[in-house]
């Protein structure tokens, strides 16, 4: 659409009228940036060499063991060692399964599982180490691989450094 303005005396001149913009953005920038904010939850602390990550909680029993690929109740038999996680040196943990409640492992099978640190803080374990526990605890494991962040390793970890042990029902 085309308006008419006066640029000088007895001068006409065209100028185009721009059409009015959309600030929705289009579902795909959305769910684009949606990733992303995730993504940046997993931020490098200052030295590069630790990366915090924010932790979801989860309410209650059900919520846990959804998230988790395998659910057991075991007894800590003993610290196995240490390996990186995240940055931090994590504690790993040999467990004695008693009983499976989700996913593929067998009563009286051994398990090292690392004790997911809580990360971008002064210790690995500001609260204590939750594996380095007394008699049978129910564990929400996942494969470390499935947390796709930089330096999550691979092998059994506790679904979160809050919510990855909790009390046989």
């Amino acid at each position: 659409m085309e308006h008419e303005a006066q640029a000088g005396p007895g001068t006409r001149q065209a100028r185009r009228r721009r059409s009015p913009r959309s600030v929705v953005a289009p579902p795909v920038v959305v769910a684009a940036a949606g990733v992303l904010t995730v993504l940046l939850a997993a931020c490098v602390a200052g030295t590069g060499s630790e990366t915090c990550v924010s932790w979801a909680s989860f309410p209650d029993d059900a919520a846990r063991t959804e998230q988790a690929d395998l659910v057991v109740d075991a007894t800590v038999v003993e610290q196995a060692g240490t390996r990186s996680m995240f940055g931090a040196e994590a504690n790993v943990w040999s467990v004695d399964v008693g009983s499976v409640a989700k996913g593929d492992a067998e009563p009286g099978e051994r398990l090292e599982v690392v004790s997911t640190p809580p990360t971008c803080s002064s210790t690995t374990y500001p609260e204590g180490d939750p594996l380095d526990a007394d008699g049978e605890v129910r564990l929400y494991l996942k494969d470390a691989e499935s947390f796709q962040l930089p330096g999550s390793g691979d092998g059994w970890a506790l679904i979160t450094p809050l919510d990855g042990v909790g009390t046989v029902p």
